[in-house]
């Protein structure tokens, strides 16, 4: 945007961070020969016993990218690479058992029969000794808690004696027990592992397995993977490549009461730092990204080109890290010029959306500072603010000096580490503001007949479209925060309605899905405002309006009006505070809630509380809500399950509390399948089903059945050009 702002010089590809690139072709930031180096030193690793390798960059960096790099040149060199998502699996028990379940199936289709084989009776063996471990002792703290509570109520001490020995005498057998069973199933894990080996020993050359995004999941989540690495990577002729944020990682296994680097050290034998992109290589990115939206955007506002330069220079490069940020920066600067219409100077709109996007703590203070930075309105009576205090003009109150000056240093120091961007920001685009900064000072002349922030400077602001001027910079705050503004104001409604079961739902339900998400967003801030009495009626509200959003690509992790209603029942449930209440008002919450989808939310927000050292409810009233609500899933028609917003979920709920008596199978049903097909992945399919074959299976039985589907197909609303396209690029992948 040097010479000019609206063309661009040079074709530059603009990658997306959210779609990782595939190909070689599509590497703009040079990573290509890196990714090629990485293989050559993975390759070089002694990996006879096995061997770790870490990928690391911080989140945005495009460690997946190239990762996928990487995966082609193995791919050349003849070398299998597989991936193992921990994101669709909680607890270590079921980590480890479906990581060895995943990994034979893989190995299985890739023609090494006898090592999958071996793989999967492993994995059954060790998830089953995990499982059994942990059922015992929670017999044992059942047991222990029941009969203690028993003594607590009697007074006699002697009896309360009598009961606490009894409690040790119980739990004793109850762990002589866990010990001779998990003995004998241990007394084959052995000889299971020794199998492994032998097999993988037999392989010429190594796996590889990619473990990505790790520093995504929860702190627990990552002890539990690379407590998994640790058990697995001393297997011959296997090589994990774990891609993580180092610190967030190191920080998370600190917490383990050892040095997260150090544990890090210990298991990564061959740690490798995504080298930084090359400032030059953003520069051209982000001035391309801006020529781009500029010359997209039919009326973009008008350019002060040295005001550009300076903003550009001082105030938005800066806070560019990477290229996921140029991406978000583009996408979130193209919408607000398009709403604009020109209304606001080009180089301010740049700038303040870079605050915005980065540095929203101190976006979020600006509506409260305008008077301090803007000339409020033409006319000297109304522009006493920025003068200063002055000997010979009489009638100008010092306290709203003060007011701005606090104002404005809580402005800079919301800034923390980058203060001294928040700083340019006032520079640039508030000069007004300068007044109040600490060891800045105004122009010499303000306060006095000369000075430029006169009524005539004031004026052409305001034509110039400037936010220094009070008129522009609200309407830039209306077009950007202002719907954040109204969607706060009616969270705070929804409060005040909590209580009322046909108030709150008639007012939540007159708003559109984004609107809904975003006084979501807010209801959670104000976690500290619930009380008791809103915990029923709120959350079963919630609940049942979660059914009416639409589903969002990606499955549950990155549902968003999910993961808020979520949020707000934990806030909500806490308020209770009382194991009992809190099953109490569950159980009540149960029965107006109309899906299954949304039960299972509920039931997994408690199951997820174990890992609190305060669990919201018993471990027993768990288990029967879980035992229920599987019931009530497993006794449920295809015409129901097909109507769930969250259909994956409820299957997964349902697969992972069956009994080894009573296993449950996804239903046979052509519906159900393109129900499936049409929001989840084949991966995550074939984990759902057990097999990639049963799926194949159940394809086939779809593919079949598709004509006489197509007047359900209709009545459901679907498209029947979009169902076929779904039968074609399933058929594509289950057939690679």
């Amino acid at each position: 945007m040097k010479s000019n702002p609206g063309r661009v010089r040079d074709k530059l590809v603009m990658i997306s961070i959210d779609h990782p690139i595939h190909d070689a072709r599509d590497d703009a930031l040079g990573r290509t020969e890196p990714a090629n180096s990485f293989v050559r030193y993975a390759l070089a690793l002694d990996a006879t016993e096995g061997a770790v390798v870490g990928v690391f960059g911080p989140w945005g960096s495009g460690k997946t990218s190239f990762i996928n790099l990487a995966r082609q040149e193995f791919k050349r060199r003849g070398f299998r690479v597989l991936d193992f998502n921990p994101w669709l699996f909680s607890g270590s028990e079921q980590l480890v058992e479906r990581f060895f379940a995943e990994l034979s199936d893989e190995l299985k289709l890739a023609d090494l029969v006898e090592v999958g084989k071996a793989l999967d009776d492993y994995g059954k063996a060790l998830g089953g000794a995990l499982n059994l471990a942990i059922g015992t002792i929670g017999i044992v703290v059942s047991v222990s808690t029941a009969v203690t509570g028993l003594a607590t109520l009697i007074a006699d001490l002697s009896t309360a004696i009598i009961s606490g020995i009894v409690v040790a005498g119980i739990a004793v057998l109850l762990l002589e027990a866990l010990g001779k069973t998990l003995r004998r199933r241990q007394s084959g894990i052995p000889g299971l592992r020794k199998k492994v080996e032998e097999a993988l020993r037999k392989r010429n050359k190594p796996i590889f397995i990619v473990l990505d995004d790790v520093d995504r999941l929860s702190v627990a989540e990552i002890r539990d993977v690379f407590k998994l690495v640790r058990l697995t990577a001393s297997f011959p002729n296997l090589v994990y490549i774990v891609a993580c944020d180092r610190l967030q990682v190191a920080k998370a296994l600190s917490e383990l009461g050892v040095s997260g680097h150090d544990y890090l050290e210990k298991i990564i034998q061959l740690p490798f730092d995504l080298p930084a992109a090359p400032n030059e290589l953003l520069e051209k990115q982000l001035e391309a990204a801006i020529g781009n939206i500029v010359d997209g955007t039919e009326n973009p506002g008008p350019l002060d080109r040295q005001a550009w330069e300076a903003v550009a220079v001082e105030l938005v490069r800066p806070l560019i890290r990477n290229m996921r940020d140029v991406r978000r920066y583009a996408a979130s600067t193209q919408k607000t010029l398009a709403h604009l219409d020109g209304q606001v100077a080009l180089a301010d709109v740049l700038g303040l959306e870079a605050v915005r996007i980065f540095l929203p703590g101190v976006f979020s203070l600006l509506p409260a500072t305008v008077n301090a930075l803007t000339v409020t309105s033409v006319g000297h009576e109304n522009m006493r603010h920025i003068r200063t205090q002055s000997q010979t003009r009489t009638g100008i109150s010092t306290e709203p000096e003060l007011r701005f000056k606090e104002q404005v240093a809580e402005l800079i120091k919301s800034g923390n580490n980058h203060d001294v961007v928040v700083r340019a920001l006032i520079v640039h685009l508030f000069p007004v503001g300068r007044r109040y900064m600490p060891s800045v000072g105004a122009h010499p002349h303000v306060g006095s007949e000369d000075s430029p922030y006169d009524d005539e400077w004031a004026v052409k602001r305001l034509q110039e479209r400037r936010v220094v001027h009070e008129h522009v910079l609200r309407v830039y705050l209306e077009h950007t925060a202002g719907s954040n503004i109204l969607a706060l104001h009616d969270a705070e409604h929804a409060l005040e309605l909590m209580a009322d079961d046909t108030a709150l739902e008639d007012f939540l339900r007159s708003m559109v899905p984004d609107r809904f998400v975003a006084v979501l967003d807010h209801l959670r801030t104000f976690a500290d405002r619930f009380r008791p009495e809103h915990v029923e009626s709120g959350s079963a509200i919630l609940l049942n309006l979660l059914d009416g959003m639409p589903r969002q690509p990606g499955g549950s992790l990155r549902d968003a009006p999910q993961m808020l209603v979520g949020l707000v029942i934990d806030a909500l449930l806490g308020t209770l505070k009382e194991p009992a209440a809190i099953e109490a008002g569950v159980r009540r919450i149960l029965t107006a809630i109309r899906s299954l989808s949304s039960k299972v939310l509920l039931i997994d927000r408690i199951r997820r509380s174990k890992q609190d050292a305060q669990p919201l409810v018993s471990s027993a009233a768990t288990r029967e809500f879980g035992r229920l609500l599987s019931d009530e899933i497993r006794s449920a028609s295809v015409d129901d399950l097909v109507q769930e917003r969250d259909i994956l979920r409820v299957l997964v709920f349902a697969k992972g509390l069956a009994d080894s008596g009573a296993p449950f199978d996804v239903p046979d049903s052509p519906r159900l399948t393109l129900v499936l097909l049409r929001f989840y992945d084949i991966n995550t399919l074939s984990t759902l089903y057990g097999d990639k074959a049963t799926l194949k299976a159940r394809f086939e039985d779809l593919n079949a059945s598709f004509e006489d589907l197509k007047p359900w197909i209709k009545e459901k609303g679907i498209s029947l050009d979009e169902a076929k396209q779904v039968l074609d690029q399933t058929s594509g992948e289950l057939n690679k």
